[in-house]
């Protein structure tokens, strides 16, 4: 998928729940005329009320459904399992992933050569991780959050051969960081 693309269908999503933002404000202004110009400070029936009730659900289900579909991706992810393509764009688009952009593939080929599973730990290689000491706490402690796993973890005998022909080839400082020995 092109950067344009991506962009566009960034654009497109922030649009959708604008959208539904406005829909909901609109609601809010037109009940409040209602209240004041047709039912002159009376009670606002039932039936209007019931499909005032029917537009923020269905308003509130659009909400929900844009959630999940950022969030079921974000979990596959923290649970160290490999992400469908669907699921890399979704992630891209919503800017939680930086999208590969690669000449000599396409962005979610190559972003799968990064998952690694063996048998203590799985999910996504992170070039930006670094060993980090451990952590002694103090006043100034502060935490920081880092997704996917350090490339010092990773042992060159649990890639795929695959993996360790790509990393050779076009990741060789990286490749550098992997554990030699198993």
């Amino acid at each position: 998928m092109s950067e344009e693309k991506i962009s566009s269908l960034q654009v497109g999503l922030s649009k959708i729940q604008e959208r539904v933002k406005c829909t909901n404000s609109f609601l809010l202004n037109l009940r409040k005329w209602m209240h004041q110009n047709v039912f002159c400070h009376g009670e606002i029936s039932g039936e209007v009320k019931e499909i005032f009730f029917n537009i923020q659900k269905e308003l509130k289900e659009i909400d929900l459904f844009l959630d999940d579909l950022r969030l079921q991706p974000l979990r596959t992810l923290s649970e160290g399992l490999q992400l469908s393509r669907d699921e890399f764009y979704i992630l891209s688009i919503s800017g939680w992933i930086s999208h590969l952009q690669s000449e000599r593939m396409d962005a979610y080929e190559e972003f799968s050569y990064y998952y690694y599973k063996d048998d203590i730990r799985g999910g996504y290689i992170n070039p930006r991780n670094r060993p980090h000491p451990p952590l002694v706490y103090n006043k100034q402690t502060t935490l920081q959050v880092h997704w996917g796993l350090t490339p010092e973890d990773i042992k060159i005998s649990n890639l795929k051969k695959e993996q360790r022909d790509f990393f050779e080839k076009y990741e060789p400082e990286l490749f550098s960081r992997f554990k030699e020995q198993t």
